[in-house]
């Protein structure tokens, strides 16, 4: 009888150590985790400073010499980013591309500025890239005191993607939605919402881009109208002027593209460039008083380029002279198999047809 009370004890003692044993070892498991998650989180709450350290501060910019990354979360940082492309009011008074800086917005935000500048004494550039995760800046404009305006006066080697911009811009000699005029830049899935005009005589206006020279323009689209409201200005859905590289799988939906002269659904005018793929919805229209007016391009200015593949979906054009269902003014120019243009054409005889007003 002792024998087995000692047996019955023993098995208890052993349950209860092994009971004892598994609990340390959860609360070591445990421990391990909260030491790690608050290492590991230390850790990624000091790289986060100090990837926007001296962010903020626009007379102490402290920008890195490249590859180095940024997040955008209010006005405040679009404020200092500015700052930093054109040096107003830094201590130096320098300037700073920011090349090889990523910036990634993380918030939507309401902006009233512009930020760079063009001119051809003092170019103010932007040549980094931004990564909009699908955010909506507010340009809270118009802005007559700039010449070239969007979000961008001008970007120069730059990449935008997946960024919408709503707003008002006005009053200026080149707009667009993310950039006024863009040299060699990519702009891929943005967005435009913003409504776009000048009065300006010799202005060019696009959703996208005003002005773009050797761009890559993709799957972006216009959702406001584009109007220029004084003879002269050259307005397209997507680009208003567009000289070299392409545009490609671009959209002008429910969006009025209206002036006078050198007007399209996609590109008001382009000279040796490629618009591949481009699409205008049947709430869209492109009107012109003047001439050169059609649903993808207005004034094809030389002829040369690749213009494939494009279509109108009930697409309303309507001009006085030379006015296409495509293309307004081919100039010489050679329309390939596969450009579709459906709905009403209306101009003046005989310079008016389906694809082609002027050939």
């Amino acid at each position: 009888m002792e024998k087995l009370l000692e047996l019955q004890i023993g098995a208890k003692n052993c349950s209860q150590y092994s009971a004892n044993k598994q609990i340390n070892k959860s609360r070591i498991f445990f421990t391990i985790m909260f030491v790690a998650v608050l290492v590991f989180g230390n850790t990624n709450q000091a790289n986060a400073q100090a990837r926007v350290s001296n962010f903020t501060d626009p007379d102490d910019p402290t920008i890195p010499a490249g590859n180095a990354f940024f997040t955008i979360w209010d006005v405040d940082d679009l404020v200092t980013l500015n700052y930093w492309v054109c040096g107003v009011g830094t201590s130096t008074g320098d300037t700073y591309p920011c090349a090889g800086i990523t910036f990634e917005v993380m918030a939507d935000i309401v902006f009233y500025g512009v930020i760079g500048a063009y001119s051809s004494a003092d170019p103010l550039q932007f040549s980094g890239t931004v990564i909009g995760n699908g955010f909506t800046i507010t340009l809270d404009g118009p802005l007559p005191q700039y010449n070239s305006v969007g979000l961008f006066g001008y970007l120069e080697g730059a990449t935008i993607s997946d960024l919408k911009i709503d707003g008002v811009i006005g009053y200026c000699e080149e707009g667009g939605g993310i950039a006024g005029i863009a040299h060699n830049s990519t702009i891929i899935n943005c967005h435009n919402y913003a409504q776009v005009y000048a009065y300006k005589s010799n202005a060019r206006l696009g959703g996208i881009v005003g002005y773009a020279r050797n761009c890559k323009i993709i799957s972006c689209s216009n959702n406001n109208s584009i109007e220029g409201r004084s003879m002269g200005i050259i307005v397209g859905g997507i680009v208003g002027y567009q000289e070299g590289g392409e545009i490609l799988n671009c959209q002008n939906i429910n969006a009025e593209i209206r002036g006078y002269s050198d007007i399209g659904g996609i590109c008001g005018r382009s000279s040796d460039g490629n618009i591949i793929d481009c699409f205008n919805n049947n709430n869209s229209r492109v009107i012109g008083v003047g001439e050169n007016v059609g649903g993808i391009i207005g004034n094809w200015l030389n002829g040369v380029g690749n213009i494939i593949g494009n279509w109108n979906d009930g697409l309303l054009v309507q001009g006085m002279n030379c006015v296409g269902g495509v293309v307004g003014n081919a100039n010489g120019g050679i329309l390939p198999v596969g450009n579709i243009s459906t709905g009403a054409v209306i101009g003046n005889p005989p310079n008016v047809g389906n694809l082609i007003g002027c050939p």
